[in-house]
Protein backbone atom coordinates (compact mmCIF):
# COMPACT_ATOMS: atom_id res chain seq x y z
CA UNK A 1 0.00 0.00 0.00
CA UNK A 2 2.77 2.44 0.86
CA UNK A 3 4.36 1.85 -2.52
CA UNK A 4 1.10 2.71 -4.24
CA UNK A 5 0.82 5.97 -2.32
CA UNK A 6 4.38 6.93 -3.19
CA UNK A 7 3.90 5.94 -6.80
CA UNK A 8 0.69 7.93 -7.04
CA UNK A 9 2.21 11.00 -5.47
CA UNK A 10 5.25 10.79 -7.72
CA UNK A 11 3.09 10.30 -10.79
CA UNK A 12 0.86 13.19 -9.83
CA UNK A 13 3.56 15.54 -11.13
CA UNK A 14 2.60 14.66 -14.67
CA UNK A 15 -0.93 13.33 -14.17
CA UNK A 16 -2.75 14.95 -11.24
CA UNK A 17 -5.63 12.44 -11.25
CA UNK A 18 -3.51 9.33 -11.81
CA UNK A 19 -3.96 8.31 -8.19
CA UNK A 20 -7.65 7.72 -8.76
CA UNK A 21 -7.23 4.65 -10.94
CA UNK A 22 -7.73 1.21 -9.51
CA UNK A 23 -7.22 1.60 -5.77
CA UNK A 24 -9.35 4.50 -4.56
CA UNK A 25 -10.71 2.53 -1.59
CA UNK A 26 -7.35 1.65 -0.07
CA UNK A 27 -6.64 3.14 3.38
CA UNK A 28 -3.42 4.72 2.15
CA UNK A 29 -5.22 6.43 -0.72
CA UNK A 30 -7.83 7.83 1.67
CA UNK A 31 -5.00 9.29 3.72
CA UNK A 32 -3.57 10.79 0.53
CA UNK A 33 -6.94 12.29 -0.38
CA UNK A 34 -7.39 13.89 3.04
CA UNK A 35 -4.01 15.60 2.82
CA UNK A 36 -3.54 18.68 0.66
CA UNK A 37 -4.77 17.43 -2.70
CA UNK A 38 -2.62 20.01 -4.47
CA UNK A 39 0.63 18.85 -2.83
CA UNK A 40 3.21 17.49 -5.27
CA UNK A 41 6.28 15.47 -4.37
CA UNK A 42 9.53 15.17 -6.31
CA UNK A 43 12.46 12.80 -6.05
CA UNK A 44 15.99 13.68 -5.00
CA UNK A 45 17.18 13.13 -8.57
CA UNK A 46 14.47 15.43 -9.96
CA UNK A 47 15.40 18.10 -7.42
CA UNK A 48 19.11 17.80 -8.26
CA UNK A 49 18.30 18.22 -11.95
CA UNK A 50 15.99 21.15 -11.24
CA UNK A 51 18.69 22.95 -9.25
CA UNK A 52 21.54 21.80 -11.56
CA UNK A 53 23.49 20.30 -8.67
CA UNK A 54 24.64 16.82 -7.73
CA UNK A 55 22.64 14.43 -5.61
CA UNK A 56 25.37 14.75 -2.97
CA UNK A 57 24.70 18.49 -2.82
CA UNK A 58 21.01 17.79 -2.18
CA UNK A 59 21.99 15.42 0.63
CA UNK A 60 24.24 18.12 2.07
CA UNK A 61 21.38 20.64 1.92
CA UNK A 62 19.27 18.17 3.91
CA UNK A 63 21.95 17.83 6.58
CA UNK A 64 22.25 21.63 6.73
CA UNK A 65 18.50 21.88 7.28
CA UNK A 66 17.85 23.85 4.09
CA UNK A 67 15.30 21.34 2.82
CA UNK A 68 13.37 18.60 4.54
CA UNK A 69 12.67 15.25 2.93
CA UNK A 70 9.62 13.10 3.51
CA UNK A 71 10.90 9.60 4.11
CA UNK A 72 8.48 6.79 3.24
CA UNK A 73 10.85 3.98 4.09
CA UNK A 74 14.58 3.42 4.41
CA UNK A 75 15.28 4.07 0.73
CA UNK A 76 12.36 6.12 -0.60
CA UNK A 77 12.10 9.81 0.06
CA UNK A 78 10.51 12.78 -1.63
CA UNK A 79 10.45 16.56 -1.32
CA UNK A 80 7.40 18.79 -1.30
CA UNK A 81 7.33 20.89 -4.43
CA UNK A 82 5.88 23.74 -2.37
CA UNK A 83 9.00 23.65 -0.13
CA UNK A 84 11.26 23.63 -3.17
CA UNK A 85 9.44 26.60 -4.72
CA UNK A 86 9.56 28.50 -1.42
CA UNK A 87 13.33 28.00 -1.20
CA UNK A 88 13.72 29.14 -4.79
CA UNK A 89 11.67 32.28 -4.12
CA UNK A 90 13.71 33.09 -1.00
CA UNK A 91 16.93 32.68 -2.97
CA UNK A 92 15.72 35.14 -5.62
CA UNK A 93 15.05 37.89 -3.22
Amino acid sequence: MLYRLCFCMANSLSEPNSCLGGHTNSPMNKQHQTQNSEERLISRKHLANRWSVSIETIKRREREGLIRAIQFNRRLLRYRLSDVERIEEEALG
